[in-house]
């Protein structure tokens, strides 16, 4: 009985894990953005941003961590991105 159950619960999570993608986190900071509030970080945001709409995830993730300043001229994040819905 105890083999039965460890199969079944085995089985489900096979099934069920391989269908679920994580989902990626891109961080502007790995692509080279300061954040000391004097240094443009436009480009790094763009190069994040492509990276991000590239990602073949579930619900790919831009980083932007709190606690820094960005200075960014003006720009659009455009797609089109392989996933509908992305998290900022």
């Amino acid at each position: 009985m105890g083999f039965l159950i460890i199969f079944v619960l085995s089985l489900c999570y096979i099934l069920f894990g391989l269908r679920t993608t994580s989902a990626a986190n891109f961080y502007v900071t790995s692509y080279g953005a300061k954040g000391d509030g004097n240094t443009d970080d436009s480009k790094a945001f763009l190069k994040a941003w492509a990276d991000v709409c590239k990602d073949k995830s579930q619900d790919p993730t831009l980083i932007i961590p709190s606690g820094k300043t960005f200075l960014l001229s003006p720009m659009t994040l455009s797609g089109p991105c392989n996933f509908p819905r992305v998290h900022i």
